[in-house]
């Protein structure tokens, strides 16, 4: 075990101020501004644990015979004795709490920071039973037949118990065809219409066909065996509860500790020794010893002391400054007069973007939300900015990168949408549809061939804004962009895009609209049924 006061690499030091040049670099200073002006970190230590709580589940259910399924006990009270001697007996053998204890080893994070998890203590897993006799037939086996209620004779099927049944030679008249043709008694029935039941013989009931006379049939809740058979299933369980001692952890750490202490050890800020958890009022668990580096360190950015936490063997800063701030007011000065349309807007822009934070926002800014640009400055710059700082560079980049191209998108909104009328004008009241319309055929895919040419106006629409702007983005900011990385500045449309949509709509409309007036025959039927909708819908004649 290491000496809790034993001084850290130097190399995490050397590390932690690598990591501050890197954020200073290209931000008003040299990166060999930032030195170190002093490190007290040592490796500190703390207890944790990983304790185990066995639970038992169980689950039961209920079958008709009489078996023997697992360990046979004496009823329900019977199966509670029996789980508690199970698990007594289990956590008093050494051979049963290894086992358990393994369930957290063997895991890739040997349980540390485990909390609230539930383990299958598969070892533990048992079934047990007790029989109990069938109360419908009171383990007999046999109960009185539900149809006959134990009579033996049912009623007859044949006269429902009326001893009589319509006489078949007469059909119930009481009368045949005589010799001569004429009506007469008949001979069966003799005028009655209606003769002994030959089922029951007049007695209105017959032998009961479910239980064959007997009176008893087989038990249908206990399938005939007399006996249910209750199986207990018990399936334990492995609660985890995961602690560490809080007394000597640095408040700046804590926070860290208590959210995902797991993800720490993973990502290899902090590491740990576990090892059995003994002699603790019999508990089971694992323990770890916890080691990490900790303590104040001190960076010089010139002339400025900066004081911040080194955490872990990443060599974290925690508490650090918001120093980037200072170093890029300038910047952000210029940025600001920008966004508010000051002056010479390209201008301010250039010299705002010699800072790479503001140049980093300003391109993200271009084709991208605020809020990603924002997300994309916290994640290259995780220390030295405020959120604030950082929520409003993004947006005053926006609103800078907006205004710089406000006039060259209107200029490509007005040059796509007269591209737009020559493409639609040449399709319906030119030759085009005219000619490819006999080559499709098919009204269905002449529809989606009318759907495609909506779709290229308004790429068209969008490619010309955009163009258009990355013009003037490439004049103002393109020399922060590698030469070979130029193409890949592409604007946001912006509102001029919606208006670019809405504006080919409008002209789409008109165009088919001509068809109807011009060149009838390239009219869309599908339009033409809908405007003869919409005519007699408003009351007008067709044209």
């Amino acid at each position: 075990m290491n000496d809790p006061k034993t001084p850290i690499d130097p190399s995490l030091a050397q590390r932690a101020v690598e990591f501050v040049q890197s954020l200073c670099k290209g931000n008003g200073v040299k990166a060999e501004s930032v030195t170190l002006g002093s490190c007290k970190a040592v490796i500190e230590h703390i207890d944790a644990q990983t304790l185990i709580e066995i639970r038992p589940q169980t689950s039961e259910k209920k079958i008709a015979g009489k078996n023997s399924v697992g360990t046979p006990v004496a009823g329900e009270s019977g199966v509670q004795q029996a789980i508690d001697k199970t698990l007594i007996e289990a956590l008093g053998d050494g051979g049963s709490r290894e086992k358990i204890i393994r369930l957290l080893m063997k895991r890739p994070d040997q349980g540390f920071g485990l909390h609230g998890a539930s383990l299958n203590v598969d070892f533990l897993s048992y079934d047990f039973s007790w029989n109990e006799q069938c109360r419908t037939c009171t383990g007999q086996g046999r109960a009185p037949c539900v149809r006959c209620h134990g009579q033996q004779r049912e009623i007859c099927t044949q006269c429902h118990g009326k001893t009589m049944v319509p006489c078949q030679l007469c059909r119930g008249t009481g009368n045949i065809n005589g010799p001569n043709g004429r009506p007469q008694a008949c001979s069966k029935c003799h005028g009655q219409r209606q003769v002994i039941c030959m089922m029951c013989h007049r007695t209105g009931k017959i032998q009961c066909r479910q239980c064959k006379g007997t009176g008893a049939a087989s038990c249908t809740v206990c399938a005939g065996s007399g006996w249910f058979t209750h199986i207990v299933h018990l399936a334990t369980q492995a609660i985890t509860y995961f602690q560490y001692d809080r007394v000597p952890v640095p408040a700046e750490v804590m926070p860290y500790m208590d959210t995902n202490p797991a993800e720490l050890a993973k990502n290899g800020d902090i590491k740990f020794e576990a090892k059995p958890l003994t002699g603790q009022n019999n508990a089971l668990g694992v323990q770890y010893d916890v080691t990490y580096p900790y303590g104040e360190i001190v960076f010089n950015l010139r002339k400025t002391p900066l004081k911040a936490f080194l955490f872990g063997y990443n060599a974290e800063l925690l508490e650090m400054p918001n120093f980037l701030e200072k170093l890029i007011e300038r910047g952000v000065s210029e940025l600001e007069a920008a966004a508010a349309g000051a002056g010479d807007v390209a201008g301010r822009l250039r010299k705002a973007g010699k800072y790479r934070i503001i140049a980093i926002a300003l391109l993200g800014a271009a084709g991208a939300s605020s809020k990603k640009t924002a997300m994309a400055l916290a994640k290259k710059f995780p220390l030295g900015l405020s959120t604030d700082a950082i929520m409003a560079i993004a947006d005053m980049a926006d609103k800078a990168t907006a205004l710089i191209t406000r006039k060259p998108r209107y200029y490509g909104l007005a040059l796509g949408l007269i591209l737009v009328t020559l493409l639609y004008a040449a399709y319906y009241i030119g030759p085009g549809r005219a000619m490819i319309a006999p080559l499709i055929g098919d009204p269905k895919l002449n529809i989606l061939v009318d759907g495609f040419i909506i779709f290229m106006g308004g790429t068209l629409t969008t490619i010309s804004i955009q163009l258009s702007a990355r013009s003037a983005l490439q004049k103002a900011i393109g020399h922060l962009v590698p030469p070979k990385d130029k193409k890949r500045l592409i604007p946001k449309t912006r509102t001029s895009g919606w208006w670019g949509y809405f504006g080919g709509a409008v002209i789409y409309l008109m165009m088919i609209e001509a068809t109807v007036h011009l060149t009838s025959a390239n009219t869309p039927l599908w339009y033409q049924s809908a405007r003869t909708f919409v005519m007699q819908t408003l009351g007008l004649t067709a044209q």
